[in-house]
């Protein structure tokens, strides 16, 4: 069991560092914005998705229920 635990931490470390990867060369040659400016864009998308991830999790866990927070969240995946 923790085998598959750190094999699953493992992936989802290598995922977010390659979804890093992709959004600073989109920064720089899609959208040409020097290194400096795309990693602090970066940056900020990383952080304000940890702080809604937690902020979304108290949200759910105190005032809508855990089979409520999984209809809404997947009615919003659909819709987005």
């Amino acid at each position: 069991m923790l085998v598959v635990l750190s094999a699953n931490f493992g992936l989802e470390n290598m995922a977010s560092l390659s979804l890093a990867v992709n959004l600073i060369l989109y920064f720089m040659f899609v959208m040409h914005i020097d290194l400096a400016e795309a990693s602090n864009l970066l940056t900020n998308y990383m952080g304000t998705s940890y702080m809604v991830a937690v902020l979304i999790s108290i949200f759910a866990d105190v005032f809508v229920g855990r089979y409520m927070t999984v209809i809404l969240s997947s009615l919003v995946e659909l819709v987005v």
